[in-house]
């Protein structure tokens, strides 16, 4: 079964929207926020990138002519955002106008008195929610790979199972690499050319996103810890595998 392999960072993006937010307590159970100035087309865009920073289920308000205010939720896995929405709905009959969605993200109005009276509720039944739940950040690896790696014919069978989705997510993996060759791409990608620890075999990774903003140099390791997913690079003409890093750290071990 899976393993719990680590804590993503999340990367700092949306900086104007998170000025925008109140003074938010990193060990809150979720977001709740209004802002006179948001349009209701962009709410779903906010509570996003919050619930992407904060790595809690979030909503976003913004107010529509006839005294109500438009909502957009968005969760983090293992907390179903609607479910959490009728709740509310049972225990306080009236408070949602209307509402609708599925468990990671959904939509709902509720009259513009009552959005504090509505955060409460919303906090208090994720509070109430988060017991059993693993971190959102954490990534859980199917175990470490071997020959099947750099086999094309592996990576083309495995990807040919797709859609995933949240009940049947795409395969993570990790292993340790020693790290041959590193360089910057697009300013803020990380390629890499990895080696197995038990071969000498390589293969191409990609850490895309690695910096929020060019300008900080390659970090100087000799090998890493990775959690990643198989792909398939093409390139001028030319087909390899290659991985996708989610997630390394500095591997010190023996």
């Amino acid at each position: 079964s899976p393993q719990a392999f680590g804590g993503q960072p999340r990367p700092a993006r949306g900086r104007a929207v998170e000025r925008e937010a109140p003074s938010l307590d990193s060990a809150m159970s979720g977001i709740c926020v209004f802002r006179d100035g948001w349009h209701q087309g962009i709410v779903g865009l906010v509570a996003s990138r919050l619930k992407e920073r904060w790595s809690v289920p979030a909503i976003a308000f913004a107010r529509v002519d006839d005294g109500e205010l438009k909502g957009s939720a968005r969760s983090v896995p293992g907390l179903h955002v609607r479910d959490a929405l009728c709740e509310i709905d049972a225990a306080r009959p009236g408070l949602i106008a209307r509402f609708g969605g599925h468990a990671m993200a959904a939509g709902l109005t509720i009259a513009a008195r009552d959005f504090e009276r509505f955060k409460r509720e919303f906090l208090r039944v994720m509070e109430a929610r988060w017991e059993g739940v693993p971190p959102s950040n954490a990534i859980l690896s199917d175990g470490a790979l071997a020959g099947e790696i750099d086999d094309l014919g592996f990576i083309r069978e495995l990807k040919g199972l797709a859609p995933w989705g949240q009940e049947f997510p795409e395969p993570v993996f990790d292993n340790v690499f020693r790290v041959l060759d590193q360089r910057l791409v697009g300013g803020v990608h990380l390629k890499m050319v990895l080696g197995l620890e038990d071969a000498a075999r390589t293969v191409d990774g990609i850490c895309f996103r690695f910096l929020d903003a060019p300008g900080r140099p390659c970090p100087d390791f000799e090998r890493i810890h990775a959690a990643y997913r198989l792909d398939v690079n093409q390139f001028a003409g030319r087909v390899s595998p290659q991985i996708v890093i989610e997630y390394f750290k500095p591997w010190r071990g023996r």
